[in-house]
């Protein structure tokens, strides 16, 4: 009666490991094949005590269960060999690798069905014998080399780790190893060698060993974890006990009562159907609560985490604070003292090192975002996870003991690589727990999950990035050219206008002096020669204007800048202008000439359109003023002339291409190019451009360089409103740009 109750005691507990190892994740293979071999190893156990069911079995029953028995042994070991050999390979051997060994773990133990392994066995009171095959020594072969294989694979692993894993490895080696040597000569060995069988017994006994030690694994060290498993499995096996099976018997009870009334018993099983469908959801969830406070109370659902820090993250339009605040939730809920996201500035491209995540203070995580400028070893890109309880470890370089030093001195156990789809974006520093060191093997498979949903929102964040920068910058190239699209339309339509009417002069005037040369006087030919000319100084003058945009916008036209004075400058200003022209603009320095450090060409380019300008807006015979002066603050230049002033609605458009004011052009001549001119020349030489305008008073335009060295002249200045520094400081009254 003991054997019966210890064999169903022991194959029960075996069969409850090995749905709970499965369950934790089946996909796994380690978890695969550990629950296999429990298993095996649990129907093993119920098979060898079947006899004792029967008062007085006979030999071909006992023959064929204990045949069943020794092809369930191999198959038991072979997987747990299958497992030792998994583990040591820290997942899963090569396929090809599995099928052969599987192959040839399925013939060995299908020899042991046949008569070749065991010929005969007999029970009778109490006394339980055999005899033996031919190839039973390759049985016993086959237990030691998978058993001993099995412990060679852990002996490795055991070596091979630190820590945690370590610790895992020690107790199935404890259980394991006392086990299989034992059961092997228990129950293979000595049952060969003696007509009667009075050890195997206590190999079935000694099956706790094995039991026990990987039930400690699993649940102290969270080998596999299974934590999970058996917190899901208890809730279940709850709600049958307290209300599956209460429901079932009142069913069953009420059902026998009016099972002659077809119409009430198909009203009580709808009744029943009804409530179970109604109260199944909240017994669950009842029970479920209380599993979480009897098992392992801190332990969490890691896809429910994973999807709630994932929707975390979605919610912020700025990725980095939405994995801070993703952060603050993985640490409350595992603990840790900080946990921080690393992108490096080779990943920003050149946007700093972003450092994003939560650190432990007072009575909670706070999530914090930050820019790094230094160059920390645990910022760079990895492939692989760095454990710092894994340190010392023989297969490590001097690479991972400086990484695992410095996860040391900054109170880090791991270093995650963020993957994404296009590779490692960054690293996942996670801080210690307060009351342990190591990390439980949920919680680094949760942690590495998250560092690749951060990985993913990363990489698809950063190429947003360069997805905007290629829209802007896409959108100047297109603005550009619409702008040379324009300007090539302007240029088409303003050359065929105002190339037509110094055409049509030196057309007509040419003509008619062809046709009635010798019926004109000289005084008339020379009258239409200088009409001639004139048309001819206009085009050149346009001609010119199209030649200087060119060369400014085109880039062929670079600063040369060197000493002048700048009398010498205002005078060669005055000198290229008309003589009519010339004759209005008077000339007022500061005392003292001074030279600048300037392009002379430029300038006095700036400076004769400025003037032809003022001439041309203002009444003939009155002054236009030139002056300038240079001090602390650089160089300044006004214009000032006596004209009507110009519209407060038409300045901020004035130093655009083509754009004239024609309610106040005296001479209605020119093609809007000028101001344009002056704006460019002005960008070129670093000078800001201010106007002062007001209606009835005529409009002053002041250029201001500021101070340069002999190296060159300052950078221009983007056009818009800027200050002009050194120019004199204008009335409160009037309309006033910079640019």
């Amino acid at each position: 009666m003991v054997e019966i109750v210890f064999a169903v005691l022991a194959s029960t507990f075996s069969l409850f490991l090995s749905l709970t190892v499965y369950r934790a994740r089946p996909d796994a293979f380690l978890n695969r094949t550990l629950a296999t071999a429990f298993l095996f190893f649990g129907a093993w156990i119920a098979c060898s005590f079947c006899h004792l069911l029967l008062v007085d079995p006979s030999p071909y029953f006992v023959t064929r269960m204990y045949r069943i028995c020794y092809f369930l042994v191999v198959l038991a070991t072979g997987f747990l060999f299958l497992f030792a050999l998994g583990f040591l390979r820290d997942g899963r051997p090569e396929k090809r690798t599995i099928r052969i060994m599987a192959a040839a773990i399925l013939s060995l133990a299908l020899l042991n069905l046949t008569g070749l392994t065991l010929r005969r066995a007999t029970y009778h009171a109490g006394v339980y014998t055999q005899k033996n095959g031919p190839l039973y020594a390759v049985f016993v072969f086959t237990e030691a080399v998978l058993g001993g294989g099995a412990l060679l694979c852990l002996e490795m692993k055991r070596r091979r780790s630190r820590g945690t894993d370590r610790a895992r490895v020690t107790y199935i080696l404890a259980g394991f190893g006392v086990y299989i040597p034992l059961a092997i000569l228990l129950a293979l060995v000595l049952p060969g060698l003696m007509e009667r069988d009075v050890t195997t017994i206590y190999a079935y006994y000694l099956s706790v060993l094995p039991l026990g030690c990987t039930a400690y694994a699993l649940l102290k060290h969270r080998l596999l974890d299974v934590r999970l498993a058996v917190r899901y499995s208890f809730t279940y096996l709850v709600a049958i006990l307290i209300f599956g099976l209460p429901l079932l018997s009142l069913y069953l009870a009420f059902s026998s009562l009016w099972r002659y009334d077809s119409r009430v018993y198909a009203a009580l099983s709808a009744s029943i159907l009804a409530l179970a469908v109604t109260l199944t959801p909240a017994v669950l969830r009842w029970s479920g609560r209380l599993a979480s406070r009897l098992f392992f109370a801190g332990l969490y659902d890691e896809v429910e985490l994973l999807h709630r820090s994932s929707e975390t993250i979605m919610q912020q339009e700025d990725v980095r604070r939405g994995v801070a605040e993703a952060a603050v939730l993985v640490c409350r809920r595992l603990g840790l003292r900080e946990l921080t996201a690393v992108v490096p500035d080779t990943v920003t491209e050149g946007r700093g090192t972003w450092l994003m995540g939560a650190r432990w203070e007072g009575d909670g995580p706070k999530g914090f975002v930050e820019v790094a400028r230094d160059n920390s070893p645990l910022y760079g890109l990895r492939e692989e996870t760095i454990l710092f309880e894994d340190r010392g470890s023989a297969t490590e370089d001097s690479r991972e003991r400086a990484a695992r030093a410095e996860l040391a001195s900054t109170g880090m156990v791991a270093a995650i690589p963020l993957w994404g789809p296009g590779g490692v974006q960054g690293t996942l520093l996670v801080g210690e727990k307060p009351n342990r060191l190591a990390l439980d093997p949920l919680d680094l498979k949760f942690l590495e999950d998250f560092a690749r949903r951060i990985g993913l929102f990363v990489e698809h964040y950063l190429l947003s990035f360069r997805l905007i920068s290629k829209v802007e910058e896409l959108t100047r190239a297109r603005d550009l050219l619409e702008e040379s699209d324009r300007f090539k339309t302007d240029i088409i339509n303003l050359t065929s206008h105002e190339f037509r009417t110094p055409l049509t002069v030196l057309q007509g005037f040419a003509g008619f002096l062809a046709e009635r040369f010798d019926d004109l006087k000289d005084e008339e030919k020379k009258d239409f020669l200088d009409y001639m000319l004139q048309a001819c100084r206009r085009l050149v003058r346009l001609v010119d204007e199209f030649y200087i945009v060119s060369l400014l916008k085109s880039g062929k036209v670079s600063p040369s800048p060197a000493r002048h004075a700048l009398s010498d400058i205002f005078e060669d200003a005055v000198r290229s202008l008309e003589e009519r022209g010339e004759s209005r603009v008077r000339v007022m320095l500061e005392e003292g000439d001074k030279e600048i450090y300037v392009d002379r060409r430029l300038l006095l380019l700036c400076l004769r359109h400025l003037l032809e300008n003022a001439l041309r807006y203002s009444e003939p015979g009155t002054p236009v003023v030139l002056s300038g002066g240079s001090g602390k603050g650089g160089t300044w230049i006004t214009v000032k002339d006596h004209g009507e002033g110009i519209p407060p609605e038409v300045v901020e458009g004035m130093f655009e291409p083509f754009t004239r004011l024609e309610e106040t052009d005296k001479h209605k001549e020119g093609i809007g190019l000028g101001l344009y001119i002056v704006r460019l020349t002005a960008e070129m030489l670093g000078m800001s451009i201010r106007v002062d305008s007001r209606p009835g008073e005529g409009s002053t335009f002041g250029l201001h360089l500021p101070p340069s060295g002999p190296l060159g002249v300052a950078q221009a200045p983007r056009p818009g409103l800027q200050p002009a520094g050194g120019v004199p400081e204008a009335p409160s009254e009037g309309m006033e740009m910079f640019i």
